[in-house]
């Protein structure tokens, strides 16, 4: 009988660990198919949320969701203070939560954007041409993770009010 008991209370604990340490996994996959849905302030939260949980695999939907959404987007701000240079990144909400899922991000960040350089992409070995936006900006988001910069989460208005225009003149 005390082996019995012991035996249940060991399969009990188990089962209790193994549903806590699964938890995150759930919630991930329930994140990342509320990215699919139609309203943006579902998708938005289903991104915040995934960056809680620095979720590695909903890496690529998020990805995907820059390509398409060409409000999605990043740039890098500086300005002088007290002599030294302050150097900061700023990012669309979709863009800021790829950032905060943070290194687990990176493998799957740099063939994109070191194959896109060339003009291509990595996925397909090459064969298709990358659109100039999405590269910078998950350029942009591969760098400020490796160099650990501050990050700072802007709305899609701010964020076409404040990134720099293109320049143009004999200069540029």
């Amino acid at each position: 009988r005390t082996i019995a008991l012991l035996c249940a209370l060991g399969g009990l604990a188990s089962a209790a660990a193994g549903a806590v340490l699964g938890k995150d996994a759930l919630l991930a996959r329930y994140y990342i198919l509320r990215l699919r849905s139609a309203d943006q302030a579902i998708r938005l939260e289903a991104a915040d949320r995934l960056a809680e949980l620095k979720s590695v695999a909903a890496v690529p939907h998020l990805i995907e969701i820059i390509r398409k959404d060409g409000r999605e987007g990043a740039f890098y701000s500086c300005r002088l203070a007290d002599r030294a240079s302050e150097r900061w990144a700023s990012f669309t909400p979709v863009a800021h939560a790829l950032f905060r899922i943070g290194e687990g991000a990176l493998p799957q960040l740099r063939p994109l954007t070191e194959c896109a350089c060339e003009g291509r992409s990595g996925s397909n070995g090459g064969a298709s041409e990358v659109d100039p936006r999405v590269w910078g900006a998950l350029r942009q988001i591969r760098e400020a993770i490796e160099s650990n910069l501050w990050a700072e989460w802007l709305t899609y208005r701010e964020y076409e009010h404040q990134r720099p225009k293109p320049r143009r003149g004999w200069l540029w």
